[in-house]
């Protein structure tokens, strides 16, 4: 019985890890992550390619809240599925799948939103813009200073 109550403590140790990914991150006083909006003036983007960036961006961060959702309710699920049932049950690892099933959907978005913005931009840009990414993104944008 100790064994089992052992088993299922650290599964649910391990699910409340997952459950809310970023949360330890969140509570740390973090910089602003910026964006390639902050710099439009040294990429010098246009008016209909910052409209473009833009709608990618906004139906990019409401698949986010979606997916979240969607795991977040996962994540309760296998909790208290872990806790009434004491094992891991066939369920439970459909649920787990499940779980990060979503959270690959996550990543794709993220990447897809990412070629999808890289496209609007010209050869000249698009070279630019990896050049700033690559310096860390350490300085504040030019319209900023």
């Amino acid at each position: 019985m100790s064994k089992h109550l052992a088993f299922l403590l650290f599964i649910l140790l391990l699910v409340s890890l997952f459950a809310q990914p970023g949360l330890a991150q969140q509570s740390q006083a973090q910089p602003a992550k910026r964006t390639i909006l902050d710099y439009q003036q040294e990429l010098q983007l246009n008016q209909n390619q910052i409209k473009s960036i833009q709608d990618h961006w906004a139906k990019f961060e409401s698949r986010v809240q979606d997916l979240q959702q969607q795991i977040g309710e996962i994540e309760q699920k296998i909790s208290a599925s872990l806790e009434k049932e004491m094992r891991l049950t066939k369920d439970i690892e459909k649920l787990i799948r499940k779980s990060f099933e979503l959270r690959a959907d996550l990543r794709i978005a993220d990447l897809d939103t990412g070629t999808k913005i890289n496209s609007t931009l010209s050869t000249e840009q698009f070279q630019k813009w990896i050049a700033l990414r690559r310096a860390g993104l350490t300085q504040p944008p030019a319209a900023n200073q």
